[in-house]
């Protein structure tokens, strides 16, 4: 009763830790990046660009800008997404069409799927379906074999064995885990299409 009581008290330490560390890092990191884009962004042309300040990122979608496709125009040939929006980088900017009609996935909504379930469903959630199911079919193998291969081993000393190697697989997954949970906590990666994730608490 005191191990597993011990063992949550421990956990919920870990839980508590990523979470500072991975906030810590992350206002770091957008301190480190403000004015991102902030006196290019009009030359770019190959991508849509963001600026990037203390509290948001903003996108800027490239192409024709009138009041019919856009609420903020900076230029007539860019428009100012609104927060928590961006440009699909598979649809063409056009005057028919409004521009940043991408809703931006959330940080946080992603930091949270991917803790509490912890066989890729931030990753589901975030449209990052190869490395969603990378993770899910890892846990998988790594569950399945424990419980199907361990019946079929009688000899003792190769049962011992192969729990250690099974220990090393649990281990070696949780680690990948911690490491996800914390990339995912410093905001290091986009979505499915190749967009940051919206850092806004309410958008």
């Amino acid at each position: 009763m005191f191990l597993f009581h011990s063992t949550k008290f421990s956990n919920s330490l870990l839980f508590l830790f990523i979470l500072l560390l991975s906030s810590e890092i992350n206002s770091l990191k957008i301190k480190t990046n403000s004015k991102y884009y902030h006196t290019s962004f009009l030359q770019s042309s190959k991508s849509d660009p963001y600026d990037i300040n203390e509290s948001s990122i903003t996108y800027y979608a490239n192409g024709p800008c009138s009041a019919k496709n856009c609420d903020k125009c900076i230029s007539t040939i860019v428009c100012q997404c609104p927060n928590g929006y961006a440009q699909d980088p598979k649809k063409t900017v056009n005057e028919n069409e409004k521009s940043c009609s991408y809703k931006m996935k959330k940080q946080w909504a992603f930091f949270l799927f991917e803790l509490i379930f912890p066989f890729g469903f931030g990753h589901f959630y975030a449209k990052r379906f190869l490395f969603g199911f990378c993770k899910l079919f890892a846990l998988i193998f790594v569950v399945c074999a424990d419980i199907l291969v361990k019946k079929r081993i009688k000899n003792f000393k190769a049962k011992q064995n192969f729990n250690v190697g099974m220990y090393v697989l649990y281990f070696g997954y949780l680690v990948w885990h911690i490491t996800d949970i914390v990339l995912i906590g410093i905001n290091y990666w986009k979505d499915g299409k190749g967009i940051a994730l919206s850092t806004l608490k309410k958008d």
